[in-house]
């Protein structure tokens, strides 16, 4: 009887209790992943719970890939028993491994928005609580897009143009890159006719290219204004990689002439009648 009471005991002593989950937060707060590559992630997730009766089992829907706060990809469930912790507190670290894919990588580069990976934690269904850790993207130094030059024309190959007023009229920027990553930049125009240090730019289009082992990239701008007469600037403006303030950003110019229309001339014929008596007479009326 004595031995059957000390089962009894040990079996309500591993009995889950309830206990409510007071706070979840990650260990570490941030972690980097490379943008070249699928990458796992060691995540530990620190659990503060109410003091309970006996053992206590945590778990977790399945995780959360958030870009801009909007879940994209989830993994697995989580689920952890601990026994031993009559006074409650902090748990100590469930730990977790991850994979972050690369197509959720590269979204996440493209729409430029907070990243992250996130985990809600209970105890009873009922109460939950948040643990979310930051995943900020870099590349390596191999990785890491560089420009190294940069040259603007315009769709024939010539750097000046003179276009008629409602002609179709477009830019090319020739690019000399190294690495791998996302480039950035936006074409920009302006009819202010100041020094180049001085112009006032307005963007007319963003340009987003991923660039993978291609040294060489060709990038055509949108149809450029033509239906205001007088001299028009544009230029290409690398956002990522910046573009270094000490150095002059290549532009061209083109100037919009009013459109000449070809009119067929009038030509005077005169009126030709016959001379009474005989012969012809011209008659210029």
């Amino acid at each position: 009887m004595r031995i059957l009471i000390v089962v009894i005991a040990c079996m309500m002593s591993l009995t889950t209790a309830h206990a409510d989950v007071l706070s979840a937060d990650a260990v570490p707060e941030r972690k980097e992943v490379p943008f070249t590559r699928m990458t796992n992630i060691t995540v530990g997730w620190r659990i503060d719970i109410t003091p309970p009766a006996g053992a206590v089992t945590i778990t977790s829907a399945p995780g959360e890939f958030r870009i801009g706060g909007v879940t994209v990809a989830t993994t697995r469930t989580l689920s952890r028993t601990f026994v031993n912790n009559p006074a409650g507190g902090v748990l100590p670290l469930i730990m977790e491994t991850v994979a972050v894919p690369r197509s959720v990588i590269t979204r996440a580069q493209q729409q430029d928005a907070a990243f992250s990976y996130m985990r809600e934690f209970t105890d009873d269904n009922v109460v939950f609580q948040q643990g979310e850790i930051d995943l900020h993207i870099t590349g390596n130094a191999a990785g890491a897009v560089a420009l190294s030059s940069q040259s603007l024309t315009f769709s024939d190959g010539s750097s000046y143009q003179s276009v008629a007023q409602g002609a179709p009229l477009r830019a090319v920027a020739n690019l000399f890159v190294n690495g791998t990553g996302i480039l950035r930049a936006v074409w920009e125009i302006s009819a202010d006719t100041g020094t180049s240090q001085n112009t006032l730019w307005r963007p007319l289009r963003n340009v987003t290219r991923q660039v993978a082992g291609t040294p060489n990239i060709q990038l055509t701008s949108p149809d450029l204004p033509t239906d205001i007469l007088g001299r028009i600037r544009i230029r290409l403006r690398m956002v990522d990689p910046a573009s270094d303030i000490n150095t002059t950003i290549p532009f061209i110019d083109y100037f919009v002439v009013e459109s000449v229309e070809r009119t067929t001339p009038t030509t005077f014929k005169p009126k030709v009648r016959a001379k009474e008596g005989g012969g012809i007479r011209h008659n210029h009326e």
